[in-house]
């Protein structure tokens, strides 16, 4: 098929030019004419490879998926702004909520499809409900009993062993309008 793939190939044709690509990087060598594609997936391919016993199976995934390079890069910015966020709080502010949670993980979660404009207001929201939460609080935070902007998916209070001199501020993943159901 040469080296460049058109994109506008059918399915099982693309599947095995990106096959042929993947053997030939991988120094595999298939037995001429042995490349099956079932119907039904799984798998994508089987194929007889020279000095392996028996067919051996392929499933072919993209390892650069858009949506998933997008929800990483959303998830590093998002982190970014949750500690600026926190950094730019007024000094009484921050500090009250640095002794409140001295010892303290706090991980929230964004729903991955909000502009950082509705990230930074679900910040806003964020540090006025670890205020009003009391110290103790330990687990996940029922964010729906609070109102919470729908940017803010999930909030957990982690207390630690560890000493430090402030919480410890995380994001997970983007998760698709999820929310927490249990804890206070």
């Amino acid at each position: 098929m040469g080296d460049a793939m058109n994109i506008n190939l059918p399915k099982r044709d693309r599947e095995r030019w990106f096959f042929a690509r993947f053997c030939a990087a991988a120094g595999l060598e298939p037995v001429e004419g042995s490349i099956e594609q079932p119907e039904e997936d799984p798998p994508d391919l089987r194929v007889q490879v020279r000095g392996h016993e028996g067919p051996t199976a392929f499933e072919l995934v993209r390892l650069n998926d858009p949506d998933d390079l997008r929800a990483k890069k959303r998830g590093a910015s998002g982190d970014q702004l949750f500690k600026a966020s926190f950094a730019a709080l007024d000094t009484s502010r921050s500090a009250a909520l640095k002794s409140k949670f001295k010892n303290c993980a706090v991980t929230i979660s964004f729903s991955g499809t909000e502009p950082d404009t509705a990230r930074g207001n679900a910040l806003t929201f964020l540090w006025r409900l670890l205020e009003e939460l009391p110290a103790q609080h330990d687990g996940p935070v029922r964010l729906k009993l609070f109102g919470a902007p729908t940017a803010l998916t999930s909030l957990w209070i982690t207390h630690t062993p560890f000493e430090s001199d402030g919480p410890r501020l995380q994001t997970m993943g983007c998760r698709a309008n999820t929310r927490s159901t249990s804890g206070s």
